[in-house]
This record gives structure tokens, sequence and C-alpha cells, in this order.
């Protein structure tokens, strides 16, 4: 776990550069998929929408990153972003790119701090964004750790500044021997995420 939290800080400081206040990334459990909040949403009947944006992760271990951003937190960080607000409820392909970039910094972030700790080398994809209820997207990251050929573990983790305005979810899915140190690690050689 005290990787995990590492891992959330470094994220939360990349993001808060981004948008030029401070955000924190705090890591909540470690868990199964089976026992995370991810499991629990999936189920519910109905749920909001929110903007969901989903980066596969590859290199030395694989899995997959989910980060959860409710829709009154879409047009707050758009307006960190670019100094404009959201013009309506549909997106630009501006706005989404936007939306997308906030995904990589933080996934992006979270995994280097990690390979470096652990001596391993990972490559986020492009990140995805969706507009759908909580349950379909919770069900579309689980269906994505189905596909892990190992045991896998959900890092959960949120996020958000002081004054609540900017709020979100950031759910780490990977294969459970990810969290142990590579062979090079005892070398001193140092992981990398490109």
């Amino acid at each position: 776990r005290a990787l995990g939290e590492q891992a959330a800080s470094r994220a939360g400081t990349a993001l808060g550069g981004l948008l030029g206040r401070p955000v924190e990334v705090r890591v909540e459990a470690l868990r199964t998929p089976a026992a995370s909040a991810l499991t629990a949403m999936a189920r519910e009947p109905a749920g909001a929408v929110e903007a969901g944006v989903h980066i596969a992760i590859h290199g030395d271990w694989t899995g997959w990153a989910l980060l959860l951003l409710p829709l009154p937190t879409v047009p707050r960080l758009l307006q960190a972003l670019t100094g404009t607000a959201a013009d309506g409820p549909d997106l630009t392909d501006a706005e989404r790119s936007a939306l997308q970039e906030v995904g990589n910094i933080l996934v992006s972030s979270f995994l280097s701090d990690l390979a470096d700790r652990l001596g391993r080398r990972v490559v986020p994809s492009a990140p995805n964004l969706r507009l759908e209820s909580v349950p379909k997207l919770a069900q579309r990251a689980l269906a994505s750790a189905d596909s892990l050929a190992s045991e896998a573990v959900v890092v959960e983790a949120i996020l958000g500044d002081r004054e609540r305005h900017i709020r979100g979810r950031l759910f780490i899915i990977s294969e459970a021997a990810a969290w142990q140190p590579a062979g090079r690690a005892a070398s001193g050689e140092r992981g990398e995420c490109t």
C-alpha cells in the first residue's frame, strides 16, 4: 500500500501542476477485483453518467486504469485547463482531448513512480474517454481485469482539490506480480514509463 500511496502523491503533484492548483490523490484501498468498489458499482441497477477515461497498461506487466469524473467536475477541470468553461453538455474535440490528457497525466505519473521504485518498464496506451453510466464504466473495467493472465489487484484512489471543486476516482487494475520488484531492481537500474 505504501508504494501505491507514493505513486498517488506523485500523480497528484503532476495534475496539480497542470491545473495550477494543489490536487491530492489518496489511495483508499488495494483489493481483489471481486472485493473492489468497481464490483459494487457494476452491480448497481442504475447510476449517474460520469466521464470515464480508460487506459491500457503494457510492458513488464499488463493492466488497465480507469479515471471516473463526476459531470459537475468536468466544466471545472476544463475551466482550469483552458481558461474557458464548457459550452453545453456536448464536449468539443478539444474538450475531450483535454479530459483525456488529465487521465494520461494522472496514470502516467502514477505508473512512472511505481516503475521507478520496482525497476520495471510500463507503457500506458492512448487514453479513451467515454460518457456513460457508472455501472457500464465499471463493467468495462472489470471485463478488462478478466483478461489478465494472472491474479489481479485493484488500487482504489480518490482525488480532489481543497475547495472540492474537482473530484474523481482512480482505479489501477494490474497483475498482482506487478507489485514485486523486478530482478534488475536489485542492481539499481531504474524503471521507466514511456
